[in-house]
This record gives C-alpha cells, sequence and structure tokens, in this order.
C-alpha cells in the first residue's frame, strides 16, 4: 500500500508511522516522520521493538511518535 501527503493547515504538523515485522527472525523494528503544512521534514525515529504482538508495534510507534512531537 502507498502512502501519500495530505496537505496540511498552516501551524499543523502531521506525524506518519509505521511498524515491520521480519518474518525469518521475528525482529521487529518501528518508525517515524514529523512534518509541517509544507511537508518539510522536521524530526524522525527508528529503533528496534521488543517482540510483541504486531498490533501492539503499531501502537508503540504512534506513542513514540506522539512523546517526540
Amino acid at each position: 500500500m502507498r502512502s501519500r501527503w495530505s496537505p496540511l493547515e498552516r501551524g499543523w504538523m502531521k506525524l506518519n508511522t509505521d511498524a515491520v515485522v521480519s518474518k525469518n527472525d521475528m525482529s521487529a523494528s518501528i518508525g517515524g516522520v514529523i512534518r509541517d503544512a509544507d511537508a518539510t521534514w522536521v524530526y524522525d525515529f527508528f529503533m528496534a521493538a521488543d517482540k510483541e504482538a504486531p498490533f501492539k508495534f503499531e501502537v508503540r510507534a504512534v506513542l513514540e511518535g506522539l512523546r517526540l512531537a
């Protein structure tokens, strides 16, 4: 599935997150990016995640992104 940037109103920022699990060894990582209304990169993050249920990876990515925002 491809994502596409949707413009924001001035003064707002957008957080996009994702998580991935390797089928080979079940290792996981999460990441995200914060961009401003002009789609200019403001901050990003990437980190290894503990082995948990896939839904928890997605939630952890969102929570980490919100914490950094």
